[in-house]
């Protein structure tokens, strides 16, 4: 085991972030260190417990490294861990960063130039048209448009910059082998093949969860200069802070 393999496997495991990631690697010199601890030093660490600590130590019990290295590669995947250089830098500043950024098409992103768009999922035609008209002309002037892939404002948005041939990138709640919505499959590829990308920090079989979708929101802020948030009746700039 490497240190890359490491993290990724962190990431498989349930209940482990990156605030106690980190803090292991501080502890133990490496991430793959880790997993030649023993029970007791774990159990040294603030938030890893008897539970925690035992489920590290017999990790091949609760996830399948090699399964998920074979879903990526067969899924044409590019995989990015907090401990590659390729991690975007901007990312890493937020309270609690993904360990892993699984990504289906090119990822690039440049902060000073990507600009996040959330909002409402039940659209007005005043709200859809203002969505679609900043969106395009933000793709027009050669800003990124980052946003959620989920219907309303963010479906609108990434639909708008696909049409004007400028960059998207949909960040999604759920693994890359779970996109959600079904409905917007179409449009992910459209994404990707005008050289957009779809990412995830979540494991590719992952099923979104009422609490995976707000988990998203704090990596389309983290990209993003700023964030335009649809808030029912107008469009509002802010640098978001989930």
């Amino acid at each position: 085991m490497n240190n890359r393999e490491a993290c990724i496997i962190i990431n498989l495991l349930s209940g482990i972030g990156y605030v106690k990631f980190n803090l292991m690697v501080e502890y133990f010199g490496s991430a793959e260190n880790i997993f030649s601890a023993s029970n007791s030093d774990l159990c040294n660490i603030k938030g890893i417990g008897k539970s925690l600590s035992e489920k590290i130590i017999n990790w091949e019990e609760h996830v399948n490294l090699a399964k998920e290295l074979n879903f990526i590669k067969r899924g044409g995947v590019e995989l990015i861990t907090i401990l590659d250089d390729k991690y975007p830098v901007q990312l890493k500043e937020i309270p609690d960063p993904p360990l892993c950024l699984y990504c289906r098409g090119e990822f690039k992103c440049d902060y000073n130039t990507s600009i996040g768009v959330v909002g409402s999922r039940r659209l007005t035609s005043y709200g859809r048209e203002i969505a679609d008209l900043l969106s395009s002309q933000l793709a027009y002037a050669g800003w990124s448009v980052i946003s959620g892939l989920a219907y309303g404002i963010d479906a609108v948005a990434h639909n708008a910059v696909v049409n004007a041939k400028g960059h998207t990138i949909a960040v999604l709640g759920g693994g890359l082998a779970r996109l959600h919505p079904q409905a917007h499959a179409e449009l992910a590829r459209e994404i990707i093949s005008t050289g957009g990308c779809i990412i995830s920090e979540f494991p590719m079989e992952f099923t979104p969860t009422r609490q995976s979708f707000p988990m998203r929101n704090r990596i389309i802020s983290g990209l993003s200069k700023g964030v335009l948030d649809y808030l029912g009746v107008s469009l509002t700039a802010q640098k978001a802070n989930y």
